[in-house]
């Protein structure tokens, strides 16, 4: 009859415990790990893709709402004419451009070098530009995909000549990432025709 060696059983046990991780255990913990990584990243792609998204929104809201803000400012005082002297209006009415005279010093004579205001939209840079009384062109919003410009007399009917702008529509559309928004705003010229 041979007595077991406690010496040789702990032993055992010992080296079954320090034998560390089966292949198939550390396959199982290999593909939970990338599983994670996995929905981590695209978590993490998908935020990125919605700020950026927000990022464009954003800026596409304002450049259109800078823009309209100007145009509005600007086409409120087209044919401002404090002395009634019939010097003042529009000059120049175009899909995507106008020109309109106004009496900023308020002499009722006309100065033909600084007494206007142009807004003009050309396709090939995605800008609206405002010249106002210097010769040069300024950018008021940026990005800008289109914008179209429609002229009203007073009685809603579309203006045949510049004298009976009342009223102009716009519509403005700014583009950006592959987003795109429009902002129309109809405008009161309430200082012409007076």
């Amino acid at each position: 009859m041979e007595i077991a060696n406690p010496l040789k059983k702990g032993q055992r046990r010992r080296k079954r415990q320090e034998a560390g991780f089966t292949l198939m255990e550390l396959l199982v913990a290999v593909t939970l790990s990338l599983i994670a990584m996995a929905a981590i990243y695209s978590a993490y792609v998908t935020q990125q893709r919605a700020y950026q998204t927000t990022q464009d929104m954003t800026a596409i809201q304002q450049n259109l709402r800078a823009g309209m803000y100007f145009l509005e400012k600007d086409l409120r005082m087209a044919g401002y004419d404090p002395l009634d002297s019939g010097s003042f209006g529009f000059t120049n009415m175009a899909a995507q451009s106008f020109k309109y005279t106004w009496d900023a010093d308020e002499d009722g004579f006309l100065d033909p070098a600084t007494e206007y205001v142009i807004y003009k939209f050309e396709s090939p840079e995605p800008t609206l530009e405002r010249d106002r009384g210097d010769g040069s062109f300024n950018d008021i919003a940026s990005e800008i995909s289109n914008i179209t410009f429609y002229y009203y007399d007073s009685s809603g009917v579309t203006a045949v000549t510049t004298g009976s702008i009342r009223t102009v529509l716009v519509y403005m559309t700014a583009e950006r990432g592959g987003h795109e928004r429009t902002l129309k705003s109809k405008i009161w010229c309430r200082n012409s025709g007076l």
